[in-house]
């Protein structure tokens, strides 16, 4: 709605139908599973048609972006993401964290499992939080949350076993809960170089509920903007972004 009122033609170009592609106010195009194989190929023509700008919304496109730059990269006036690297590292949260360590960022610490850990003799400091490693969305991984806190040996074990049967990778780390916490959230956009930044506070849900914000409020917070920005510098990020911090 926003680009359709400031005059810029929204194309909306996914593998299926969603409430995005039922938009009256942008260009859609839908190229279902059979179609695979034509993707790519039309969304560069897309980007050679006219002068546009090319931005992801899902992991999955991104991913996708990562695989195709070179076919995509060159069909566009601009690719509204950072390179490759800064990408796959945002999209593993056990590189991010390890990345974060090196570049002496405030993140909680991570705790390494090999396939030869045993839950029933962790020592490491409950509570702890899992996640997966990789974002996910897919039907075949519902059952597997985004964050979840696990407060003893047993409870580690039975989440643990959970991810196994997904198949999917865990990162377990310090969890953060249980204290007296503020959750920001720091809208950010840069450019060569140029940076803008705003801080919402999160209201709704609270931090305990490991979910999406449905409702933040816009406040000053210099520390946490300054934290936002020295870590999309270093990344040397492109486009946009959104960077969460508890507090």
């Amino acid at each position: 709605r926003r680009a359709h009122r400031l005059g810029v033609k929204p194309v909306v170009f996914d593998t299926e139908q969603d409430i995005a592609t039922a938009s009256r106010l942008a260009h859609v195009e839908t190229h279902p599973g059979r179609e695979r194989d034509k993707v790519i190929p039309r969304l560069a023509a897309l980007g050679r048609e006219l002068p546009s700008a090319l931005i992801s919304t899902t992991d999955a496109w991104l991913r996708a972006l990562v695989a195709h730059r070179g076919e995509l990269e060159p069909a566009y006036d601009r690719i509204l993401h950072p390179g490759n690297d800064a990408v796959s590292l945002c999209l593993n949260k056990e590189k991010f964290a390890m990345w974060s360590e090196r570049n002496a960022l405030p993140v909680p610490k991570l705790y390494r499992i090999g396939p030869e850990f045993r839950p029933e003799t962790c020592t490491f400091p409950f509570p702890l939080m899992l996640r997966p490693a990789e974002t996910l969305h897919s039907n075949a991984t519902a059952e597997i949350p985004k964050a979840s806190q696990v407060c003893s040996a047993a409870a580690l074990a039975r989440r643990l076993e959970e991810f196994r049967r997904a198949g999917v990778t865990p990162v377990v780390c310090q969890s953060l809960l249980g204290r007296e916490l503020t959750q920001y959230s720091v809208g950010l956009a840069r450019i060569g170089g140029r940076m803008m930044t705003f801080v919402a506070r999160k209201l709704r849900p609270l931090p305990e509920a490991c979910a999406t914000g449905t409702l933040v409020q816009t406040t000053q917070q210099p520390e946490v903007e300054r934290l936002a920005r020295r870590a999309a510098a270093l990344l040397d990020y492109e486009g946009i972004a959104e960077i969460e911090v508890l507090r």
